[in-house]
């Protein structure tokens, strides 16, 4: 009896000890998860968007160039031929004389010479003025030849003109720009002279802009028209009558010169030579000015 409750115990023991290892043994315990804060998002990389190459280029291009205009000095220009913000049309193809603008600017130490470009911004960066190699500052109206100029012809509305005055410390051999055409890529080449033609950066010393506009149908006033043209309005000069010969006195064959100052006062004829020849010769009669018989200058022929 007492060797069956010794087993018992046993027994019992045993199947304690099989049910502890089956709860405890070979299990790993589960890690709290990680909590999502400001800080990890952060941390984590974003997904970048892939960007067209020429997207990037003209992008770094714009840069370039708005960098470089704040890194320069800064011209200012003056034009005679700006009022309000608005060009003379005497500059002007077909409203005036197509004559360059007069502009002044300071001289830029230790620039060599200067690059001039004028664009219309409405119309795709047409060019209307290039010119390279400008030693002037001072440049009266009309500097500009045929082959460096042409005036604005805006086919309709309002356009918009900006001149470009650009400071170099050495000359280049080529500027960027088709003269008198479209200009697609203006704003990423205008300032491709910055580079000497040794391909050397820092070739620009400084930059200065103005800027009018110009309405299509505009005509320059006579008074600012260019000294001998007639394109503004296309008339001839008018010219005076002919002066028609004074009457001659009948019966005589060499006409009597009336005195430069004829005031409609009766003639003296003895204050006149050849009024007194006609006398001596029977040729003219004089007559009392107090008698009214319809003659006003006091004698008869």
């Amino acid at each position: 009896m007492r060797k069956r409750a010794v087993t018992a115990l046993l027994s019992v023991l045993f199947l304690s000890l099989c049910a502890c290892g089956k709860n405890g043994a070979g299990e790993v315990p589960e890690e709290p998860a990680a909590a999502v804060t400001e800080e990890t998002v952060q941390n984590e990389p974003a997904a970048t968007e892939e960007k067209d190459p020429a997207e990037e280029a003209q992008a770094a291009d714009a840069s370039e160039d708005s960098s470089l205009e704040m890194n320069v000095a800064s011209i200012e220009l003056t034009s005679e031929d700006l009022k309000d913000g608005v060009w003379n049309s005497v500059i002007s193809k077909t409203g005036g004389s197509n004559v360059s603008p007069q502009l002044s600017w300071d001289a830029v130490d230790g620039a060599d010479s200067y690059v001039i470009y004028m664009v219309d911004n409405t119309a795709s960066h047409w060019m209307h003025w290039k010119s390279a190699n400008v030693k002037e500052t001072q440049l009266p109206q009309g500097w500009a030849s045929s082959s460096e100029y042409v005036g604005p012809y805006p086919p309709s509305g309002t356009h918009e003109y900006q001149i470009y005055v650009i400071a170099l410390k050495e000359p280049v051999s080529k500027i960027y720009g088709s003269f008198d055409s479209e200009n697609l890529k203006f704003e990423e080449k205008k300032y491709g002279c910055d580079l000497n033609d040794g391909e050397q950066p820092g070739n620009i010393l400084a930059i200065g802009t103005i800027t009018g506009t110009y309405t299509a149908g505009d005509m320059a006033a006579e008074a600012d028209k260019a000294p001998g043209d007639q394109s503004v309005t296309g008339q001839q000069p008018q010219q005076q009558p002919a002066q028609q010969p004074a009457p001659q006195p009948a019966g005589n064959s060499q006409p009597a010169q009336q005195p430069a100052d004829y005031d409609d006062e009766p003639l003296d004829p003895s204050i006149d030579k050849q009024y007194q020849d006609l006398i001596d010769q029977g040729l003219l009669i004089v007559t009392d000015p107090s008698v009214d018989d319809g003659n006003d200058f006091g004698f008869d022929f």
